[in-house]
This record gives structure tokens, C-alpha cells and sequence, in this order.
């Protein structure tokens, strides 16, 4: 189980051949084949791809292919407002096409374009499924990742549904500093949205926005309060919601108070995230 997030810039890649086979760029008329590979894999994936693929175009999106046969399918998608962040698009073979080392060296070879395009840093989240027949569904997946050189950075329990949480992998690409400063933001955030995450099972997400300062005025914008935190908990409790997710960069110091008074934790975060330095933490209300 993997997504992407949004944010498109500059395409990062070229076609490649990868011994018998060819790593190239998508185009629409693979969007079907695509689709039923996914769909082979994993039913809620191959829906959220088509709606992504229809929404945010092809850029970055390649398939794996042999004698003009499509295999597999994998690419890339670039963070908004962060330096040249990815996430790692949908990453699936042919179930007739496993066993032969090809999901391993097509990763390999996508991590290297990513490489080649300056890309700083790629992320991918999965699943720990566990079928009660077949056990653990994404295991070979995880070895792969691991493989490639992505380690676990974030895990959300009970995520997708009770007892499936989701598991978040980073892989930095160029040479971060250790001890890079930066500046702390004191821009006022407010709420825009509370919406149920794709995928899962009663989890939603608070979307905020920074506030601008309207021009002529001397009022600085109101940061969120707990009491706005509050009215989106009770909203989210009449929906049946199991918990609540925010997520904000790690210099937004004034965010901290309300959060903690309203009863979120920081449940974790993705270390470098935004650009150098600046993680994004998430935090978490359990209903």
C-alpha cells in the first residue's frame, strides 16, 4: 500500500533500459494496464491511482516494460512548499511477473533518477496487513524498500483500520548536515478543512493554512486556540472518527499550546521533510 502526495515540478528523468526491459514515462494510453496491475496488488490503491492519475497528469510516472509488455509500474511526485522532497508514486509488478528480481531492480533504477534529478530526499508509506491466511501481505515489499536503502521513519497504529497501521519510509539522496539551524516561524495558522484520509477506516486530517496579514492593517493574524481544535474533535466524534491527524514543521513553535490543550500528542515525524533541517511532525487525537 503506497501514496503520494501532491506538487509537481520539473520532470526528473528519462527512459532507461534495464536490461531486457525498459523503464520509461507513461503515457495515457498505459493508464488501463497500469491500473489492473495495481488492481492486482491491492484494490484501494488501484482506485486512489486513477483519481491521481486523471488529477494530477503523468509527470514522473513510468512503467516497466519488455517487448512493449507493461510489467510494472512505478514514479514520483514532488512535495508542495518543500525542497525537492518526493514521494515514491505506486510501485507494483505483474503478480505473473514476480519472483525474477524485477521489482527490486526497477526501485533501484527509479532511486537512481531521482538521484540523477537532484531529488534531496523520497519518501514511501505502506501497510504492516497482516492476511489471516497468507500472513503479512507487504513484507516483500518492506525487504525491498530496505533493499534500496529506505528505513522506517514514522508508524501510525491503527491506521488504515484497527490492528493496520501505516508505516513510513524515507531514503535521503544527497548529503543533509547534521546540525543545520533553522529560524523559528511565528506565522499564525488557521483551519481550512477537517477531512477523512483516503484508504482508511474513521481517520481524518485537519488541513490549515498560514494566516496572511492583510495589507493596511496593524492586527497580526490569530493563531489557532484550543477551542477551535475542540470544535473540530466534536465534529469529527458525530462522524464516527477513531482519531485525528495535523501535521506542521517543526519551527512553528506557537502551534505547541493549543495542540497540548487540546489533548493531541506528537506522534512521531519525517526527519528533513520540508528542506534540510526542518522536519514535519505529526500529532495525533485519539477518540
Amino acid at each position: 500500500m503506497a501514496t503520494e502526495n501532491s506538487g509537481l515540478e520539473k520532470p526528473v528523468m528519462e527512459n532507461t533500459v534495464l536490461e531486457n526491459t525498459e523503464l520509461r514515462l507513461m503515457q495515457p494510453e498505459d493508464i488501463d494496464t497500469v491500473i489492473a496491475i495495481i488492481e492486482a496488488n491491492d484494490e484501494d490503491d488501484a482506485e486512489e491511482a486513477a483519481q491521481s492519475y486523471q488529477n494530477l497528469g503523468l509527470e514522473n510516472q513510468f512503467v516497466l516494460t519488455r517487448s512493449e509488455k507493461i510489467l510494472g509500474v512505478t514514479g514520483c511526485r514532488f512535495v508542495e512548499n518543500a525542497h525537492q522532497t518526493c514521494w515514491l508514486s505506486w510501485t507494483y509488478l505483474d503478480p505473473a511477473e514476480k519472483g525474477q528480481g524485477l521489482g527490486q531492480k526497477m526501485l533501484q533504477d527509479m532511486v537512481d533518477k531521482m538521484r540523477a534529478g537532484d531529488i534531496r530526499k523520497v519518501f514511501v508509506s505502506t501497510s504492516d496487513y497482516e492476511d489471516p491466511e497468507e500472513g503479512p501481505l507487504y513484507a516483500a515489499a518492506h525487504r525491498m524498500y530496505e533493499a534500496a536503502g529506505f528505513r522506517p521513519e514514522l508508524t501510525h497504529p491503527d491506521y488504515y483500520e484497527p490492528g493496520e497501521a501505516q508505516i513510513i519510509y524515507g531514503l535521503p539522496l544527497a548529503d543533509i548536515p547534521s546540525e543545520r539551524q533553522i529560524a523559528p516561524d511565528d506565522s499564525a495558522a488557521f483551519f481550512n478543512g477537517l477531512n477523512e484520509i483516503p484508504e482508511t477506516e474513521g481517520i481524518y486530517v485537519i488541513n490549515w493554512e498560514v494566516a496572511k496579514k492583510r495589507l493596511l492593517s496593524r492586527q497580526k493574524p490569530q493563531q489557532f486556540t484550543q477551542q477551535d481544535l475542540e470544535i473540530g474533535i466534536e465534529r469529527a466524534r458525530e462522524w464516527s472518527a477513531r482519531s485525528i491527524f495535523i501535521a506542521f514543521p517543526s519551527n512553528m513553535p506557537n502551534v505547541l499550546p493549543p495542540l497540548e490543550a487540546a489533548g493531541f500528542f506528537e506522534e512521531g515525524r519525517l526527519k528533513d521533510y520540508y528542506e534540510d533541517g526542518l522536519d514535519e511532525v505529526h500529532f495525533r487525537f485519539n477518540l
